[in-house]
């Protein structure tokens, strides 16, 4: 919702509780990627990741502030990293979206689609998916999956 500064703090209120709840750090990664904190943002999935490191969504995370940042190389290796350890699809199709690699990251999309369609459901509600949601090929395929 934007609330990034809210969400920051409702984080950090749970780190408070129990300073090994991986997710609080994650959330406040999340955050931090809203308000374009990027290299911040990286820090606190990497403290998730020190927590809880068969968490695939993590990683993701890294490679989309990485691609944010301009990182290609590293953005790559995290993702790599996440789909090693099982993320959804769709998270490696924001990564490439927000490298500007929009045939990849629709490549990823379209296998989303075919095997993990549930996955999608969020994507237009999600701020990172904004570049997918501007390309047809996004309407194409969510249509698709309407009818089936």
């Amino acid at each position: 919702a934007g609330l990034h500064e809210e969400a920051i703090r409702e984080a950090e209120r749970l780190l408070e509780l129990d300073p090994r709840e991986a997710d609080g750090h994650y959330y406040i990664g999340v955050a931090l990627d809203g308000q374009g904190r990027f290299e911040d943002a990286i820090a606190a999935y990497e403290r998730a990741i020190e927590i809880n490191p068969e968490d695939p969504y993590y990683p993701a995370a890294v490679a989309y502030s990485y691609a944010m940042l301009g990182n290609r190389e590293q953005a790559v290796l995290a993702a790599e990293q996440a789909q090693e350890a099982g993320v959804p699809l769709k998270e490696l199709a924001l990564v490439y979206s927000a490298m500007g690699d929009m045939d990849t990251a629709f490549e990823w999309l379209e296998q989303a689609a075919e095997t993990e369609p549930g996955t999608l459901s969020t994507l237009d509600a999600d701020p990172t998916s904004d570049a997918l949601r501007a390309d047809p090929r996004y309407e194409e395929i969510m249509a698709r999956l309407r009818t089936n």
